[in-house]
């Protein structure tokens, strides 16, 4: 049997050798019927929005595509223009156009389709040159609002900047007080300096070698920061935090006093099992293995 007699039919994606009665076949029908369906769903989706296009800034979706069941083809859906997407560009140019027409035709021809339903499954001219006229519209109106969301997010940032310099501004102030009070202080206590030192020996001051140690004033300097006792429990505390908290053992006293019998409360070391089983194996490991007397 030749090759020549197998035909190609791409709505049900296989070669066949039944001719012209291949098109009646139930199977057929069907595909035919679901490719008629999803084409037509997309083009009454992108006829809902002739009167108002979506235009939206360039994402993935820029690369979808769609097949054409009738010019067996694939085509770009949207089309990208300056970096925008206009929605369903790409599908109504192609159903509008004339070579979609003259494929639409054979195909209703050869697989022996009612004509009545020829029109939803193409786009008359008048129709897609009102969808562009709207597209070049709500391009407009798009690029108006990024304007406007850029004049935003300006407007925003120096506010932020605003208030970052009365904040500088404002330390700076306080900075200036600290310095000025604390030269005065300096003065003050460099003339206070200067009245101690005139009471020495020599101007009938009592000297420091007489003075008793109740006169004296010990002055203890205070502890500053944490000692060393409290960096080391930070520190141990830090190591605890970081395990888990429901381990074994967790909540285990070690400051009470255990004896030889002691047996931990979570039934041993996997917390699994009756306490029983837990002093038996317990005892068991610490009771003396007998020696076995060697046989002559």
């Amino acid at each position: 049997m030749s090759l020549k007699e197998y035909e190609r039919c791409d709505i049900c994606r296989l070669n066949h050798q039944t001719g012209r009665q291949h098109i009646y076949k139930k199977t057929h029908r069907d595909n035919i019927e679901k490719a008629l369906g999803k084409f037509s769903a997309k083009i009454k989706l992108a006829l809902a929005h002739v009167a108002n296009p979506i235009v939206a800034t360039n994402s993935p979706k820029s690369s979808t595509k769609f097949w054409c069941y009738f010019c067996r083809v694939e085509i770009l859906q949207h089309k990208v223009e300056n970096n925008v997407i206009i929605h369903h560009h790409g599908l109504l140019s192609h159903v509008s156009s004339d070579g979609h027409l003259v494929e639409l035709m054979e195909f209703w021809k050869i697989n022996r389709l009612e004509k009545s339903r020829k029109i939803y499954f193409a786009v008359t001219k008048d129709i897609f040159r009102r969808f562009v006229e709207n597209s070049k519209k709500s391009l407009d109106n798009h690029f108006l609002k990024e304007l406007g969301d850029i004049q935003k997010k300006a407007e925003a940032i120096r506010d932020v900047e605003k208030s970052r310099q009365n904040l500088l501004q404002q330390e700076s102030d306080k900075t200036s007080n600290v310095q000025s009070t604390s030269k005065h202080s300096v003065g003050q206590s460099s003339c206070s300096s200067a009245r101690d030192d005139q009471l020495n020996i020599f101007t009938g001051a009592v000297p420091p070698w007489l003075i008793s140690d109740d006169e004296e004033e010990t002055v203890v300097s205070p502890v500053v920061g944490p000692t060393e006792n409290d960096y080391l429990q930070y520190l141990e505390q830090e190591r605890k935090r970081k395990l888990p908290a429901n381990r074994v053992g967790a909540d285990f006293d070690h400051d009470a006093p255990t004896g030889d019998d002691w047996l931990p409360s979570f039934g041993r070391v996997w917390n699994f099992g009756r306490r029983l089983d837990s002093s038996k194996q317990f005892k068991g490991q610490t009771k003396p293995k007998k020696k076995l007397k060697k046989t002559r």
